[in-house]
């Protein structure tokens, strides 16, 4: 066939009749090329190998750290495993060169094969130049301060080897869900995730209808809708990372096998976290599934377990618990050494109920105007409320307390660090200047033609949409949001930390959480439209809330008072105004000069991780669970770890990660301090885990008598 093939070459074909044979035709180039279909697999290659090694090695390293463990890094690329001190361009050009050769070789035929040796002596040349430039990858030295599984092998080197078997609980939207059955727009997606990964990205924005449709729950079972079955991705890659190479639990798998956690000693516990928690059991057997995997590797390791829960995870296992010494008394006692919560809202968060009555989320108001108009082009503000309206999850998130909880002025007491410039002119001024009333301070919601409304008062507002709203009304059942009346033989009391008490005498409770973080608590809302059709008044200065006069100037943060209360509006009346969406954040709405009233576009900020309140994290650990009290009649020992957020983020991480020392909510499962932590817990080394308490959660703490 070649010599046939050759010998056809030797004789052209005439040119068309009517064309000047000396004319090029290039469709016909383009044709011959495209059919030589292995030479343009050649010529692709080539292409990709060299832009492979030119590209930006920094960058490139970073995602490889982030997508493999380190060890498998050391196999598979040890120049950006090891990050020495010479720049690594070069050598990873020689090293791209070295392999292309060797392809070339293989591959390529005889008379197209290329002379690589000027290109592997400018190479040369430029490993010797590159002694005298400045490194653009890490120091050796940079390396071993910030390399994340160091901890473990740390602790491997003093004599720690793995004691305790540990179950690890994810918080909600960490763990992966998978497509099992779906409709028509789905089908492709079967066994794919439509949560956690970059395959759910593609189906929110090609079909957000059908990504709604099935990420939605049945309104009226809260369960899976007819036709479509979704259900929590299992093993450690549930929640090691989601998306693509967004770490969550990996480096503290990481750090767990570097003292010698296998499978056998250690478990993820995915789950639906859409789901209530009744629901966790009814539907998924989550809990019985738990209950059984800790008695078995109880019983291999020959010692208790530990659970480790990561926010939502830690009221799931509250629950848990509650649920396990119900079915046999001493069960906790019996199986698990200690319990973990790291950034759990045990007493709820605001941000939750804003969410579930509005549809709006802070963090689209952070973007400004524009993409929030643009996301709710994508997906309305009302579908965003249905849908979390049909997770169960959402009403176990709702603040706790009531206004005995959240409504007093210490409450808002923050770090005067964290307060930045932009919201603070002259500190001790302020301090000497505020008299605002305490009681309109402690407002959850405030509003710019009538009186604010309290943490009560906006939950009563929700409850008013049980009547209309099917999901409301089972959900509200299922959950009890005040204090007292302690019992933990009334299931839905399991929900809430005020009402049922640790059913334990031996577990220890070890509190681990950031702080030092603005975090969502308070709004600010303005009426959209009149009454009448009118456009409201946007003059803030008649509204009564703070904001920036028309001239850029600092206005002075006016709170409302009785005189200035012209509509009185109930709960109910205030709910549905809300749900329709007839009051909106007023993004206007943005600093005082108050070290206890930061606003930013309609949102009022407390001490926080970023995410959680720290009254919600801290409050049971230091005073509602004080051993012997009603809540802890056992004694369980109770200790409470602080970490002051310290973000020192890097150029190198391209998802810009905030450091091994954030306190942010999720980055802190890559604290450097945290992780040492919670090995030490694993080992049996606990004792060395002592109580750190930096923030005002004590003073906050007494200002709360229930």
């Amino acid at each position: 066939r070649m010599v046939g093939y050759a010998e056809k070459r030797d004789i052209p074909d005439p040119p068309p009749v009517g064309k000047d044979p000396t004319d090029v035709d290039t469709c016909a180039i383009v044709k011959n090329l495209v059919g030589r279909r292995r030479v343009m697999f050649l010529c692709g290659l080539i292409l990709g190998a060299l832009l492979m090694v030119w590209e930006d090695p920094s960058s490139y390293c970073a995602a490889k750290r982030m997508l493999w463990t380190r060890s498998a890094l050391l196999v598979s690329d040890p120049i950006c495993a090891t990050y020495q001190d010479a720049s690594i361009l070069p050598r990873r050009l020689s090293s791209g060169i070295n392999s292309l050769k060797t392809t070339i070789a293989t591959t390529m035929p005889e008379g197209l094969k290329l002379n690589f040796s000027e290109v592997q002596r400018r190479v040369e040349k430029m490993n010797e130049l590159v002694d005298f430039m400045p490194s653009i990858a890490f120091t050796s030295d940079e390396v071993k301060r910030g390399q994340d599984d160091g901890i473990g092998y740390e602790l491997a080197s003093e004599g720690s080897k793995a004691k305790h078997p540990v179950f690890m609980v994810p918080g909600i939207i960490t763990t992966g869900l998978e497509l099992w059955k779906g409709e028509d727009c789905a089908r492709k997606y079967f066994r794919q995730r439509v949560w956690g990964t970059f395959s759910s990205i593609e189906m929110f924005l090609l079909n957000p209808r059908c990504w709604l449709k099935h990420m939605s729950l049945d309104p009226t079972t809260g369960l899976d809708p007819e036709n479509i079955t979704i259900r929590a991705a299992l093993g450690f890659e549930a929640a090691d990372y989601v998306i693509g190479g967004y770490w969550v639990w990996a480096k503290l798998i990481e750090n767990l096998a570097a003292v010698g956690y296998t499978p056998l000693s250690m478990e993820m516990m995915g789950y639906d976290w859409r789901l209530s928690f009744r629901n966790l059991e009814i539907r998924d057997k989550f809990y019985s599934q738990l209950k059984t995997a800790i008695e078995l590797k109880t019983t291999i390791n020959q010692e208790k377990s530990i659970i480790v829960a990561h926010s939502m995870g830690g009221n799931v296992m509250f629950y848990f618990l509650q649920w396990a010494e119900a079915q046999e008394k001493g069960w906790c006692d019996k199986y698990v050494e200690a319990f973990v919560p790291i950034g759990v809202p045990f007493l709820g968060m605001p941000s939750a109920l804003t969410r579930v009555l509005t549809g709006v989320i802070r963090e689209f108001t952070e973007l400004g105007t524009m993409i929030t108009s643009l996301m709710d082009m994508h997906m309305s503000h009302k579908d965003r409320r249905q849908m979390m309206r049909s997770w169960g999850s959402v009403f176990s998130l709702l603040p706790r307390g009531g206004d005995k909880v959240w409504n007093h002025n210490d409450h808002f007491l923050m770090d005067e660090e964290i307060i930045s410039e932009e919201n603070i002119a002259s500190l001790d001024d302020h301090k000497a200047n505020d008299k605002r009333d305490t009681k309109e301070l402690a407002m959850l919601a405030m509003f710019d033609d009538t009186q604010g409304m309290g943490t009560e008062a906006m939950m009563d507002a929700l409850g008013g949409r049980a009547v209309s709203d099917s999901a409301v009304r089972i959900y509200w059942k299922e959950n009890t949001h005040g204090f007292g009346n302690i019992s933990g033989k009334y299931e839905p009391n399991w929900t809430n930390v005020l009402q049922a008490p640790l059913p334990t005498r031996d577990m220890k409770v070890y509190c681990l959480y950031g702080y030092g973080r603005q975090t969502e608590r308070a709004y600010h809302y303005a009426k959209t439209q009149r009454e009448d059709g009118e456009k409201a008044d946007e003059d803030p200065g008649e509204s009564g809330v703070c904001a920036t006069d028309r001239d850029g100037e600092d206005q002075t943060c006016k709170m409302p008072t009785d005189d200035a209360k012209t509509i009185a509006a109930s709960e109910e009346d205030i709910g549905g105004k809300l749900e329709d969406n007839t009051y909106m954040i007023d993004m206007k709405v943005q600093h005082s000069k108050s070290p206890n009233y930061v606003v930013r576009n309609g949102v009022r900020y407390v001490d926080g991780d970023g995410s959680v309140p720290l009254l919600s994290m801290g409050y049971m650990c230091i005073k509602g669970w004080r051993p012997g009290g009603k809540l802890n009649p056992g004694g369980s020992p109770i200790f409470t770890r602080e970490y002051r957020d310290n973000p020192t983020p890097t150029i190198t991480d391209p998802l810009g990660r905030s450091g091994p020392e954030s306190a942010d909510h999720v980055d802190i499962m890559g604290n450097h301090g945290l992780l040492r932590d919670l090995v030490l817990i694993a080992v049996g080394r606990g004792s060395e885990v002592s109580e750190r308490i930096g923030s005002k959660i004590r003073q906050i703490s007494d200002g709360i008598d229930i």
